[in-house]
């Protein structure tokens, strides 16, 4: 079953937002937004599988009763202390084993600085399941709004051909009948040609984080997140 018939989760988002009525959102400070971070915001994340990550034919992918909780905690002089959890009836709490060490809470601090934002962990044993992007690169994000070139987000993937490059551009996304406009594409697949992972993220100053995703070059499988509306 593809996540466009995923009938629980239509009937689910359906029961969950449906106050939310506008076709496009406009920026909201509910979300852990990289404009202005402020204590109390919090952004949920739905788990996805995908498969064939090298394929141009099979864009399918299928969501998991997962849900990833993302919140500022509090101000502090390394930046923002964020913490990451998964709720209480997510699956992988409950029997199911799609996410690894499912009941450890994972905090870092975000740092913003012009138009980057970077991330510290406290702990170096932990990393976020968000930002997934390697520390031993800084651990940064560019803030500045990419205008070209143009991708069109495709199922889990999106219209560009199989490469193992870094690729910057700027994309527009609808995720449970919410449009998201003005979005960063944030693609690094180089790792991928030593049969490594190649990792996706797609975020603007507004909205934060609007989907992540990691796929492997051995097996095609990948898995990631998806924003859900406040």
């Amino acid at each position: 079953m593809t996540c466009y018939h995923a009938w629980w989760v239509l009937c689910a988002c359906t029961l969950l937002f449906a106050s939310c009525q506008k076709d496009d959102l406009s920026p909201d400070n509910n979300f852990v937004n990289f404009k202005s971070l402020q204590v109390g915001q919090q952004s949920r994340f739905v788990l996805f599988k995908g498969e064939d990550y090298k394929s141009n034919a099979n864009f399918d992918f299928t969501y998991t009763n997962d849900t990833l909780v993302v919140e500022v905690l509090e101000k502090k002089s390394d930046g923002y202390l964020v913490r990451e959890f998964l709720s209480t009836g997510s699956a992988s709490l409950n029997g199911q084993n799609n996410v690894a060490f499912a009941d450890l809470e994972i905090q870092y601090f975000i740092e913003k600085n012009g138009n980057q934002i970077r991330i510290k962990y406290p702990n170096f044993r932990q990393n976020s399941r968000l930002f997934l992007f390697p520390t031993e690169f800084g651990g940064t994000i560019n803030l500045e709004e990419t205008v070209d070139p143009q991708v069109e987000v495709k199922g889990w993937k999106t219209n560009l051909p199989y490469s193992t490059a870094y690729v910057e551009a700027a994309t527009n996304m609808d995720l449970f009948g919410k449009s998201y406009k003005n979005l960063n594409f944030m693609m690094d697949n180089r790792p991928m040609k030593q049969r490594g992972s190649g990792i996706t993220h797609i975020y603007n100053k507004d909205y934060g984080m609007v989907r992540v995703s990691e796929y492997s070059s051995l097996t095609g499988k990948g898995y990631g997140w998806d924003l859900l509306p406040n």
